[in-house]
C-alpha cells in the first residue's frame, strides 16, 4: 500500500539518482549492485550499534578503567590503575 501511495515520488525520486549515469549497463550497476551494497553496509552498522548498546546497558554503570580498556583489548586484559 505504501509503495503505491508514494510510487509518483519515489519515480522523481530515483530519476533524479539515476539521472547522472547515462548508460543503461551503468544503471543496472548501480541498481543491482551498488545501492545493495550501501544498504546492507548501513544495516550492518545499526544493527551493530544496538548489539553495542545492549551490551553497554547490560553492564550497568559499573564502568572501571580496566573494563572500558578490556572491552577495546580483549577478553581477560586489566590495566593497572
Amino acid at each position: 500500500i505504501l509503495m503505491i501511495l508514494l510510487a509518483k515520488p519515489l519515480t522523481i525520486v530515483a530519476g533524479v539518482c539515476l539521472k547522472p549515469f547515462m548508460d543503461p549497463l551503468l544503471k543496472l550497476l548501480v541498481v543491482m549492485i551498488a545501492t545493495p551494497i550501501i544498504m546492507n553496509a548501513f544495516q550492518l552498522w545499526v544493527t551493530d550499534n544496538f548489539i553495542k548498546k545492549r551490551e553497554y546497558a547490560d553492564q550497568g554503570d559499573n564502568f572501571s578503567r580496566g573494563s572500558v580498556t578490556s572491552l577495546l583489548v580483549g577478553d581477560g586484559a586489566r590495566v593497572s590503575q
